[in-house]
């Protein structure tokens, strides 16, 4: 079994992009991230605390989720980073209701009460269990990347999804700025050029898988209405 280290001067973005190939391939490698502590400068010397720490240790925690895994649904779910993004309220989902096609949307204004109201329900892993239940039995997903959030985690699933192809998968990549304030942090220029690159080897691992992606939001959406009324009526092709 091969061993992947990550987090001597990072982790960053690529590292986790390349660690997520390598774990969907056969053998699972065996990942290995070194602790770093907190206040550490990493990133082309941004600080290592805050939601910057808190966006890649999700994209760590994904690796290891990796290493253990699923019928679907004719719907879409709404992947990506949620924060403070406004494309699935103000584009998708009035797109998708327009057209007819159900979807699942995991962005939600309280956490803590949905959390609180699923475990009530007999869900013992709250809203995180009903969301990876739905994302793994949506018959599309959409992972749109955009300029005001980091998806370091979002990158690990969309790899994992189009190497394992199952589902169909839409990736809509656009790029981070320097200096762009994400959850109160600036983008340094180092960590700018980091997500980017990592965001440039998934468009290329996916295009080569025969994924489509798109760098516009509603291109994107259309084209996903036409993919789900494709698959509800075989013989029917939507003009675009």
């Amino acid at each position: 079994m091969s061993k992947i280290i990550i987090g001597r001067f990072g982790p960053s973005a690529r590292q986790i992009v390349d660690a997520a190939v390598a774990a969907t391939d056969k053998p699972t490698p065996e990942i290995v991230v070194q602790s770093m502590p907190e206040g550490s400068t990493v990133l082309g010397g941004a600080e290592w605390s805050g939601a910057r720490k808190k966006d890649y240790e999700r994209g760590l925690s994904y690796l290891h989720d990796l290493c253990g895994r699923r019928d679907l649904k004719n719907q879409v779910f709404l992947g990506g980073a949620c924060g403070a993004t406004t494309w699935r309220q103000d584009i998708a989902i009035p797109m998708l209701e327009e057209a007819g096609c159900a979807y699942f949307n995991p962005q939600i204004d309280d956490w803590s009460e949905q959390d609180a109201y699923w475990k009530a329900q007999g869900v013992p892993g709250g809203i995180m269990e009903v969301e990876a239940k739905e994302k793994t039995t949506s018959s599309i997903l959409l992972f749109p990347f955009d300029p005001t959030t980091r998806g370091i985690a979002s990158l690990s699933e969309a790899i994992e999804f189009v190497r394992e192809g199952k589902q169909k998968v839409v990736l809509v990549l656009t790029y981070v700025e320097e200096g762009t304030v994400i959850d109160g942090q600036p983008l340094t220029h180092k960590e700018a050029m980091d997500i980017n690159t990592a965001r440039s080897e998934l468009s290329g691992f996916a295009k080569a898988l025969g994924t489509p992606v798109f760098n516009d939001i509603k291109i994107a959406i259309t084209y996903t209405v036409r993919a789900l009324l494709e698959a509800e009526e075989p013989h029917t092709v939507m003009e675009v």
